[in-house]
């Protein structure tokens, strides 16, 4: 695919976003990329106009490459949307969940092929997506059904600030830009160059290179205009609340804090563990459903698992354990098995920027009626925040906590 965008313009364009950020004028969260302009630059050169790109929040460079104009792209980030940037037009298609995308990347590489069609479709992720099991799914089903279908995994080492490495306890596997065994798939070292990789056709790729700005944002705090005269009393209030809450949690013998950003940052919930010993966090990789399922083996054994979720949108994956086995074990189990399960989540807010609606959705209600033996708490004031976890404590069944939106900006709306 010809294009106009040379590595200097697009790391241009994203110094100019970062500026603009910086000057409190875009009112989403944004996810810079730096340092693999090259690599996305030769692969570009092989998408053709009217193939479809799917990716990743982390997704303006892939934007300009599959010719969204700047102008009509920034405009797009302006108003928000840097999560979440869609063109029919141009088809391209981002999501803001880690992996949500890959498995409509294979729809649409399916339809094509159905239709007979000459175009094809190019997904990318980062490491940690690349670990998920919607990814493996994906990859072996497009390998085995042979579609028209290239995916590609950006390995910056990183989720969030959480190594992805290090949570799956994994060695260096050596530098191969493509670390899978079937055979289907070409395994060459990075030093043999991507275009030798691309003019093979293999589907699955991927390319390492270290991150050049933040996870989000531009590595400073943003003060608003309408910000900078307010308390920040209902903050402090809250971070107070929590710590205090989850340092009574940490008082009970055998409780364990799991999930992402409970070891690393990258959420308020890191900040709300202050003074946990780290012998009882367990960062976790982004794997929704098992992290609910780890959680009721582990108190099958007389734990008491804490099991963390940033946004309750994130928790979505984890609905199948929870509602299906955890809400039900006891009744399935004839009474023999009862394990109790802390979860705590949070709802994020659209103030001072708008995440979008996979980031900030509330599904409280949903969830008082699918679940009929974990006890659904809902927090909308800081003072509640201990008694919801003391009345957690105490029960006798498992509960799901919902920190409020509310708690971050004090109770009017």
């Amino acid at each position: 695919m010809k294009n106009k965008q040379t590595k200097q313009s697009l790391i241009a364009f994203e110094e100019r976003i970062k500026d603009t950020y910086s000057q409190g004028e875009i009112r989403g969260p944004i996810h810079l990329s730096k340092n693999n302009e090259d690599v996305l630059i030769d692969i570009f050169s092989r998408v053709n106009s009217d193939d479809w790109v799917f990716t990743t929040y982390r997704n303006h460079s892939h934007a300009l490459l599959k010719g969204i104009p700047e102008n009509m792209l920034e405009e797009m980030i302006m108003d928000g949307h840097s999560m979440h940037l869609m063109s029919k037009q141009h088809k391209f298609v981002s999501s803001s969940i880690v992996a949500g995308h890959i498995p409509m990347a294979l729809g649409t590489a399916l339809a094509l092929k159905r239709r007979g069609a000459h175009n094809k479709v190019w997904t990318f992720c980062g490491d940690m997506a690349a670990e998920t099991g919607v990814f493996h799914e994906a990859t072996k089903y497009a390998i085995n059904h042979d579609l028209p279908i290239t995916f590609i995994v950006e390995d910056n080492g990183l989720g969030v600030d959480t190594p992805t490495k290090q949570v799956w306890g994994e060695t260096d596997t050596g530098d191969l830009a493509c670390r899978f065994t079937t055979e289907k798939l070409a395994v060459v070292p990075v030093n043999g160059g991507l275009a030798r990789l691309l003019d093979r056709s293999p589907k699955v790729l991927r390319y390492n290179y270290t991150r050049g700005y933040k996870h989000h944002g531009v590595g400073v705090w943003i003060t608003f205009p309408e910000e900078k005269d307010k308390s920040t009393q209902h903050l402090d209030d809250y971070h107070r609340e929590t710590n205090a809450a989850m340092k009574m949690l940490a008082d009970e013998p055998n409780s364990l804090f799991i999930g992402q950003t409970v070891a690393y940052p990258g959420s308020p919930i890191f900040k709300s563990l202050d003074g946990i010993p780290q012998n009882q966090r367990l960062e976790l990789p982004v794997i929704e459903e098992t992290q609910m399922g780890m959680s009721i083996g582990l108190a099958l054994e007389d734990y008491l698992p804490v099991s963390i979720f940033p946004r309750f949108d994130f928790m979505i994956s984890g609905t199948n354990q929870l509602v299906n086995h955890l809400d039900k074990m006891y009744e399935l189990s004839q009474g023999q098995f009862d394990p109790k399960v802390i979860i705590r989540t949070t709802v994020g807010t659209k103030r001072p920027i708008n995440p979008g609606p996979q980031h900030y959705q509330d599904h409280t209600e949903a969830f008082e009626h699918m679940l009929t033996n974990v006890d659904v708490i809902r927090v909308n004031h800081a003072s509640r925040l201990v008694p919801a976890y003391q009345r957690a404590l105490s029960s006798n069944h498992s509960s799901l906590i919902v920190e409020s939106d509310k708690l971050f900006y004090g109770d009017e709306q």
